[in-house]
């Protein structure tokens, strides 16, 4: 096996001496990538709503110097038609690429994260449905759909329920939008310093409520008085009747509407930054999410805070020294244990375990913490981009930004090789990005054919993109597409074999 690994790798870096590809050379250290559309048309097809599939073939020597040709394939689709999904298994495990491809409904869908440390959990974190299901304890970056919402200087319809206002014996009053020059029909809106105008438009009723949400202005006919702190919350209608009850001094208990948002494509990072808070105890910080990778601490790797497992956890909790259960339902501690092996997460369920260090530093006691006690749980975490994610997986390196190839021509990222990338622009558009040799080489588990990093990035650029990550190649790298209902695989043959990964990207139908 040894001497026909080698002979491939021979095969993959044999340069030719005639073909129209360029070879580096030391001026230039980088080979070029040519026009993909000078390629031979091997798929071009609408897969799905708004979701497009194309691939394109070179003969060995065409673009790149070696004798292996080169396929590459692509789906892209706008975040106006289509969605962005993880797919994942148990972490900690991993799975067959067509099975995460069905299981998602994808009409596309390709690899995605490194490995960990030769371990089968992924090497960045993951966020699904806003909800981090995977957050090592350490900053990783990731490729992620944000959350951007409306700014309050704008104003908006609130989604959903809105937000509320609620004084004395008054039933919560709804706030269906913010900032808004104009009324709904018998409703209350709520008014900031953000407000764009000098003067609110005037309802039938206006109170003031200060930034420590005590009411300190009614007016019962209403008001245009523009607020310089705190907010003014005016209705019209019936809406009006309960705000003209309102008692200066009295204490108001405000929610505030819910802004619209974008769906915003970009490269992050995250950091856990949760928290478990009992009684009149400090906070317990949550560090870790669903993984048993310590943090860097060779003196106490459990002694900076809390890790949190969940039922998407693969296998028993790893063991430390307390360990609670809590049921997400009613935020309660249903279990307590101490070295205790062998605790599996059941639906419904949390586990947050910890080392006595790490209470003793967060100053909390865990004697207090007995079955039934009540918790605040808080999963959160912090991105560089301040926005909260929608969606999001590990990513390598950024190759493209601000429409620049920014990656290098140096050592591993020059090589000729198997390579899968996740590109999109300001507009909104993505695309899903791969090259391989096209063909089903009895290859051994050794990957050839492909592309450079820095080709990548200028094919990403052909494609319209104006930024790109590269993510996990090699063996990893898989494009999957469905045609006439049946998926199949697009980069290779469907023969070529498929390696389990912990976590996939799919595109799949936009929810109604």
């Amino acid at each position: 096996m040894g001497k026909k690994v080698a002979a491939l790798a021979v095969i993959a870096a044999s340069v030719l001496t005639f073909g129209v590809a360029q070879s580096a050379s030391a001026a230039n250290p980088c080979i070029p990538a040519l026009k993909i559309t000078k390629g031979k048309v091997a798929f071009n097809s609408s897969i799905g709503p708004g979701i497009y599939a194309r691939a394109y073939t070179f003969a060995a020597g065409v673009a790149n110097p070696t004798n292996i040709p080169t396929k590459y394939s692509y789906v892209t689709a706008s975040l106006n038609t289509a969605e962005i999904v993880p797919t994942f298994t148990k972490i900690g495990a991993v799975a067959n690429q067509l099975d995460l491809a069905a299981q998602s409904g994808a009409f596309a869908h390709m690899n995605d994260d490194y490995f960990f440390g030769g371990s089968n959990a992924p090497w960045g974190a993951l966020v699904a449905n806003s909800i981090p299901e995977y957050v090592p304890p350490r900053t990783t970056t990731v490729f992620a759909i944000s959350k951007k919402s409306v700014a309050d200087s704008v104003g908006y319809t609130a989604l959903g329920s809105g937000g509320s206002v609620t004084f004395g014996q008054n039933a919560a009053i709804p706030l269906v939008a913010l900032n808004l020059p104009k009324y709904k029909l018998n409703s209350a809106q709520v008014f900031t310093a953000d407000y764009a105008h000098s003067a609110i438009p005037r309802g039938k009723a206006s109170i003031a409520i200060d930034a420590k949400g005590k009411i300190v202005g009614v007016a019962k006919t209403g008001s245009t008085r523009k607020p310089k702190t705190g907010f003014v919350i005016s209705a019209v209608g019936t809406a009006a009747i309960a705000l003209q009850t309102a008692v200066v001094g009295q204490k108001a208990i405000y929610v505030k509407p819910e802004a619209p948002y974008q769906r915003v494509p970009n490269a992050d990072t995250i950091t856990m930054s949760g928290s478990l808070k009992w009684g009149n105890s400090s906070s317990l910080p949550i560090i870790a999410v669903n993984t048993n990778e310590a943090p860097n601490d060779p003196n106490n790797p459990y002694g900076q805070g809390a890790w949190l497992f969940d039922a998407t956890w693969n296998g028993s909790v790893p063991n430390m020294a307390f360990m609670v259960v809590i049921d997400t339902r009613t935020s309660t501690v249903v279990g307590k244990y101490s070295s205790a092996d062998g605790i599996v997460v059941q639906p419904g369920q949390v586990v947050v375990a910890f080392a006595g260090a790490a209470a003793v530093k967060a100053g909390v006691d865990p004697a207090t913490l007995r079955v039934g006690t009540a918790v605040v749980l808080n999963r959160s975490y912090a991105t560089d981009s301040k926005l909260p994610a929608l969606m999001a997986v590990g990513r390598g390196p950024q190759i493209l930004q601000n429409k620049k190839v920014v990656i290098t021509c140096n050592g591993n990222e020059e090589q000729i090789r198997p390579r899968s990338v996740i590109a999109w622009n300001t507009k909104g558009q993505i695309w899903l990005i791969t090259a391989t040799s096209g063909i089903n080489m009895i290859d051994n588990g050794f990957r050839v054919g492909g592309a450079t990093a820095h080709q990548m990035a200028e094919i990403a650029q052909q494609l319209g993109a104006t930024e790109a990550v590269r993510v996990d190649g090699g063996g990893s790298t898989t494009m999957i597409v469905k045609t006439k209902g049946v998926l199949q695989r697009l980069d290779l043959p469907n023969e070529a074999w498929y390696r389990p990964i912990p976590v996939g990207i799919a595109m799949v139908a936009k929810k109604k």
